[in-house]
């Protein structure tokens, strides 16, 4: 209720912002605290580690390319600026990636994310938005076998994050690329 939100400190601009997303089926919202990437081990620990087990049925932990390795998990910055402090992440549910999206090179969905007033994932959100999404309805985020899904605020060194699950090894899988490099669907 608008009664809670003001609670929370937002502001009646910001209520009326996440009314009309709400409208175009951003339904799902996440308070994320302030300094989450300083915990980005802990949140593959605990959120993707296992979500899926390995051909002998252990849980399979959460691959990290060679191009992330050297970074994970203390050097992955976050290049949102509006992401230092505590942030609302608003998600739509019933979409996994954003309608109109595949295709496309980090920087043009970057470009064309901030004109629509739009911000792309972080890696700390993936995780969470990851096993939210798995717990609630049994599916990945991202079915590796049909389509990935840029991090557009996550970079390792100069490169772009990006995350699936891998249903053929049952685990999430991040990788990092450049920005300009677009994988066909």
């Amino acid at each position: 209720s608008r009664q809670k939100l003001r609670r929370m400190g937002l502001t009646p601009e910001q209520i009326d912002l996440l009314k009309a997303k709400a409208k175009e089926g951003y339904t799902r919202l996440t308070l994320v605290p302030a300094g989450i990437d300083a915990h980005l081990q802990k949140l593959k620990n605990n959120l993707t580690d296992g979500l899926g087990k390995d051909k002998n049925g252990k849980p399979a932990e959460t691959w990290l390319s060679d191009s992330v390795k050297p970074s994970f998990p203390n050097s992955i910055e976050t290049t949102d600026p509006k992401r230092k402090g505590a942030y609302l992440l608003l998600t739509n549910p019933s979409e996994s990636l954003l309608p109109g999206s595949k295709n496309k090179t980090a920087i043009t969905l970057i470009s064309e994310f901030e004109k629509a007033g739009l911000s792309g994932l972080t890696l700390a959100d993936f995780l969470i938005e990851e096993r939210r999404h798995f717990e609630k309805t049994g599916m990945h985020l991202v079915d590796g076998s049909k389509e990935w899904s840029w991090l557009l605020n996550s970079r390792a060194a100069s490169r772009v994050l990006h995350a699936i699950w891998h249903p053929h090894d049952a685990r999430v899988s991040v990788s990092a690329d450049d920005p300009g490099l677009s994988f066909p669907n």
